[in-house]
């Protein structure tokens, strides 16, 4: 099968632009992991949009050398990136689309291939929809009684005194990851933030809860949700805003002390279900962000590749690329071959890596 693979930030969302190095490096080593699961594959053919500043570098070449039946198309400054992507797509029979969600980035490039009735390996616009708009993805989760954390516009919040709680997270509707997240402890900080934000209907606010902020990796298909492994997420707050350091793939315990203390996979998968049945078009690989405190809080649903996915094959030896296409034609088959912890660093400088 003629596949197209297609990451947004290497692949020339960012053609006419500088390249943010912290998701450009994030955004390499997705795409050079879901490179080395189809290198495993052979049968497919690759097709992989690069911007052109990345297709001349080394590294680059030596990846992509190591895989068969790879076609790169180089994306200049003067290319629409999604004339080039429907170009492409025109001579591929399935797509694999990874990209922010912001701005409806995701969802414009997903319909794009739905519209061209190409087989989409990722979840649907549909699911998109829900899980993009972290306000809407938590009226689902609180309407369904999955636990979550408490979710309001910030342009619905007339002063920071009517909270319940003084520390909060501020981050945007629809971001990804730690961009443009906030953690406020008091008046002061609150307002200070209320001045640097230009569209707070764009913003969201909740309440701060601490404990153990991991993310959980699935299948899922049909309502159905499969688990891979449990992943912690190594944060930090610098100058009031969260920064992601490291993914620890595949842990095996807790850091702090909670009821979950000892927690065995069904406590996750039970979530998982549940999450499955509250949004039954969710397709694929999907990461669900959550935090372990006094029960397991569903914060974020990922419908799309996330970091952790790059430490899925060190650690337990799954090829995701084969579970979705499993998926597509029957029951993915997942089939750890070891198991290990792998720290993937999301630290170091781009430019060294992509």
């Amino acid at each position: 099968m003629k596949i197209l693979i297609f990451e947004y930030i290497t692949g020339g969302g960012f053609s006419g632009g500088d390249l943010p190095v912290s998701l450009t490096r994030e955004g390499g080593l997705m795409l050079n992991a879901l490179l080395n699961d189809f290198s495993k594959l052979p049968a497919h053919a690759i097709t992989v949009m690069v911007d052109e500043r990345l297709s001349t570098n080394a590294r680059w070449a030596e990846n992509f050398a190591q895989i068969p039946n790879i076609k790169m198309i180089s994306v200049t400054a003067d290319d629409d990136v999604f004339a080039v992507f429907e170009n492409a797509l025109q001579d591929c029979e399935a797509a694999w689309i990874i990209a922010p969600e912001t701005d409806n980035i995701l969802f414009d490039f997903t319909q794009r291939v739905e519209t061209a009735r190409k087989l989409l390996l990722s979840s649907p616009s549909s699911a998109i929809t829900k899980t993009a708009d972290k306000l809407q993805t938590f009226q689902i989760l609180d309407k369904n009684n999955i636990p979550t954390i408490s979710t309001q516009r910030l342009s619905d919040l007339s002063g920071f005194k009517k909270l319940k709680s003084l520390t909060h997270v501020i981050k945007p509707i629809d971001g990804v990851g730690c961009e443009n997240s906030f953690f406020i402890e008091n008046q002061t900080e609150f307002t200070q933030i209320l001045e640097k934000i230009t569209a707070p209907q764009r913003y969201i606010i909740q309440p701060f809860i601490a404990g153990d902020a991991l993310s959980v990796s699935a299948i899922f298909k049909h309502g159905q949700a499969q688990l891979i492994c449990v992943n912690r997420q190594n944060l930090k707050v610098k100058n009031k805003q969260f920064q992601l350091l490291a993914c620890e793939v595949n842990i095996k315990q807790l850091m702090t002390a909670s009821p979950l203390e000892n927690w065995q996979s069904c406590d996750f998968q039970n979530v998982l279900n549940e999450i499955a049945a509250a949004f039954p078009d969710l397709f694929g690989y999907v990461g669900i962000d959550v935090i372990v405190s006094d029960k397991i809080y569903v914060v974020e649903i990922n419908p799309r590749l996330t970091s952790s996915y790059t430490g899925i094959y060190p650690a337990l030896g799954i090829n995701i690329a084969d579970c979705v296409l499993q998926s597509h034609t029957g029951t993915a088959l997942i089939a750890p071959s070891r198991n290990q912890t792998i720290c993937v660093d999301l630290t170091q400088d781009a430019n060294n890596d992509v």
